[in-house]
């Protein structure tokens, strides 16, 4: 009877032992996954960002060389070159000049 108890309670702990273990490897997934995801995020950001310096460089390029302008490519230049409002000014004046 005692015997049956006891190995009763060491199977009880065993288990126990294995659920911790894995709910510890699960979580250890989860944070795994969160961590992708906010990499993968962090590199779409850099590459919208990207894609913005590059158009604001096109317009600029266009501006240079004297083509037609337009409000829109004004506006684009200015916006996306920074985010300082003094500088954009600047740019604007510019632009215009």
């Amino acid at each position: 009877m005692e015997e049956e108890e006891e190995e009763d309670e060491h199977e009880g702990k065993k288990r126990e032992e294995e659920e911790e273990e894995e709910e510890e490897r699960e979580e250890e997934e989860e944070e795994e996954e969160e961590k992708k995801k906010k990499k993968k995020k962090r590199k779409k950001k850099k590459k919208k960002k990207k894609r913005k310096l590059k158009k604001v460089e096109n317009a600029e390029e266009t501006l240079s060389k004297g083509s037609l302008l337009n409000w829109s490519t004004i506006m684009m230049t200015i916006r996306y070159k920074s985010r300082d409002a003094d500088i954009q000014r600047c740019r604007y004046t510019e632009i215009q000049r």
